[in-house]
């Protein structure tokens, strides 16, 4: 069955600094970070959602920063977790 699944791309199991578990990794290419949902209210809402990761402005504007990754900074889009 895995030859007629494409690997798009890769997640690793993180934890917050407020100690909230979360994933992180590249869904072809672009960096992107999962969280549970927040507001399951019922079978059909979503357990998990996905969220594209951005560089902090400042970051964006630096010269010789390739990454666009802010490190140690909170990829929580949210800041609440």
């Amino acid at each position: 069955m895995t030859d007629k699944l494409e690997k798009i791309g890769a997640l690793w199991q993180r934890t917050s600094q407020k100690g909230a578990p979360y994933l992180s990794g590249q869904i072809d290419g672009r960096k992107v970070v999962v969280f549970k949902a927040r507001e399951k209210q019922n079978d059909r809402s979503p357990d998990y959602e996905i969220f594209l990761s951005r560089p902090e402005p400042a970051e964006r504007a630096r010269p010789g920063n390739g990454s666009g990754c802010v490190r140690g900074a909170s990829l929580n889009p949210r800041d609440a977790v």
